[in-house]
């Protein structure tokens, strides 16, 4: 429109002359309207490439906040599942520790127990051997004594039964000799008249001697049998009487030292559960 306006002036009101310049100015103007349309354009060009430069600036800063999101959300999660996988393999390690700790307690307890009911009856035997020993020797010990008292009076016993059964024997005889002396004397005095009586009675002296000596010898034969019968008696009341003394010695010991141990065992497992608790 502005050119065939233009044209239209020039061609109206300018002559030939004129053409030149008016072309000139026409050209100018035309010139500067393209120039401020150009440059119009060119900064409505370049603030539309500055405003999709930024818009696409940005849409890219977005983009990579996104992804730098995204990855520093993965780099988290990798983070916190391997302090995640570590936090367990501690868990697991600290369970696997209390139970192994716990086994060895229990391999202890039961180790010790062992080494206690070991010791326990190896303690048991040696006692056993020392009081069965011990107890022998004071029994040999004993049963000497009692041998070497009974001899001795036996010995005493029959020491002052024979000299008893001597001195009865000796006066005997004396009586016996001064009666035969009273006798022979009295034959003697009375001669050949009373020699009959004499020897009458000399004879029944002798067979009453004889008689009293034998019944002596039978007496004593008796009594030794007697003695040595009631001792044979009182030996073996003596020996059951010792024998069952024995045995409620041995049972009351044995009950004593049993009693003992299983205070004893009951101190020591107490300790023990004391140790491991």
């Amino acid at each position: 429109v502005v050119i065939t306006f233009l044209s239209y002036l020039c061609n109206r009101l300018l002559d030939l002359c004129q053409e030149g310049r008016a072309a000139r100015v026409i050209q100018s103007v035309w010139r500067e309207y393209k120039l401020r349309k150009t440059v119009k354009e060119q900064k409505l060009k370049i603030a539309a490439a500055i405003i999709i430069q930024r818009h696409f600036r940005d849409y890219c800063q977005r983009k990579r906040e996104a992804e730098l999101h995204c990855v520093a959300i993965r780099v988290q999660s990798i983070w916190r599942g391997n302090l995640a996988r570590k936090k367990v393999k501690e868990i697991r390690k600290q369970q696997l520790m209390i139970k192994q700790e716990q086994a060895a307690v229990i391999i202890q307890s039961f180790v010790r127990r062992f080494l206690a009911q070991r010791l326990r009856s190896r303690v048991m035997s040696a006692v056993v051997r020392i009081q069965s020993t011990l107890r022998g020797h004071i029994v040999r010990e004993h049963i000497q004594k009692l041998r070497e008292a009974v001899k001795r009076v036996e010995s005493v016993y029959f020491a002052k039964k024979v000299g008893k059964t001597v001195r009865q024997e000796f006066l005997r005889m004396r009586f016996a000799a001064i009666t035969l002396q009273s006798s022979y004397r009295a034959v003697k005095a009375r001669k050949l008249v009373r020699e009959l009586k004499a020897a009458v009675k000399i004879q029944s002296a002798y067979r009453c001697y004889v008689a009293r000596k034998s019944y002596k010898t039978l007496k004593k034969a008796v009594i030794i049998v007697q003695s040595n019968m009631k001792m044979s008696i009182l030996r073996r009341k003596y020996k059951k009487i010792l024998k069952s003394t024995l045995v409620i010695q041995a049972r009351y010991r044995a009950w004593s030292v049993a009693k003992q141990q299983q205070h004893e065992y009951k101190k020591m497992k107490m300790a023990c559960i004391t140790i491991q608790s």
